[in-house]
């Protein structure tokens, strides 16, 4: 209990308090000042006003009861961190790295939130920050990687390409990250030296395409030689997609490869 401390001084004076003053026998007496005018305030994780005789009594009952607030071990921490992005780059594997767009913040957020909650309502400190934070650098760098493996797979087909060739797919709905990711792993295995010709590369998210009309379609243009080789496999990848394939149409001057550019 708080006691005034005019009170007490009246009662020792021979006085009569304002209020009643309880009997401090075989009590621990802390004496302090409250008034913020005094400066005695310190701040603490839960409170930026906290006066110093408060942070005194808090920490003396603490002592006398055996609360104390433990912390995660670091190696916990660490392998929560290893656990969440080996889990982020299986997720991104077999989906896309856009589908962790969401996320983003939700993660991190969630996170903290569970070491906030910790710090309230447990003896145990769980310091999420660190795992938090790799885990939202982890996510900025598959998303870097996956920028760098579109401009390699969407990007030109090498110059020293003889006879060149094309061939036009067509999906019944605007082609998504995932099926792109698709064929840029069977392109990897079948047809290295093949590209994709695509107008917009962005996540198939009906506010983001920018070209609407030709969002289902594209081609993939390569050697001739590697393109016919991989037709088989490829095709297979075209019914599990889902999408429409026309025929292979060979360029075979050199200087003509510019119109590869509108085959879609």
């Amino acid at each position: 209990p708080r006691v005034n401390f005019a009170d007490v001084f009246a009662l020792a004076d021979g006085g009569k308090p304002k209020e009643e003053v309880p009997s401090f026998a075989g009590k621990i007496v802390i004496i302090g000042s409250t008034a913020p005018s005094l400066h005695d305030i310190h701040p603490t994780p839960l409170s930026s006003t906290q006066a110093g005789v408060e942070s005194l009594a808090t920490g003396i009952d603490n002592a006398l009861n055996q609360r104390v607030m433990r912390e995660m071990p670091k190696w916990l921490g660490a392998l929560i961190a290893m656990v969440m992005c080996v889990g982020l780059a299986f997720w991104s594997y077999h989906k896309s790295v856009s589908s962790l767009a969401a996320g983003m913040l939700g993660m991190p957020s969630v996170m903290l939130g569970v070491s906030f909650l910790s710090l309230n309502t447990d003896h145990v400190f769980l310091d999420l920050n660190l795992s938090a934070g790799l885990g939202l650098l982890f996510v900025a760098l598959l998303k870097v990687w996956s920028l760098i493996q579109k401009r390699h797979w969407f990007g030109d087909v090498a110059p020293d390409c003889q006879q060149a060739s094309v061939w036009a797919w067509r999906a019944n709905e605007p082609w998504t990250d995932q099926q792109l990711q698709d064929m840029v792993r069977a392109l990897r295995e079948h047809a290295f030296n093949c590209r994709i010709l695509l107008l917009d590369i962005t996540p198939a998210q009906s506010k983001l395409v920018r070209w609407k009309p030709f969002a289902n379609y594209l081609a993939l243009i390569g050697p001739k030689v590697e393109l016919d080789a991989a037709r088989q496999e490829l095709a297979k990848i075209a019914v599990s997609l889902q999408a429409h394939t026309g025929n292979i149409l060979t360029v075979p001057d050199q200087s003509e490869k510019p119109s590869l550019q509108i085959s879609l």
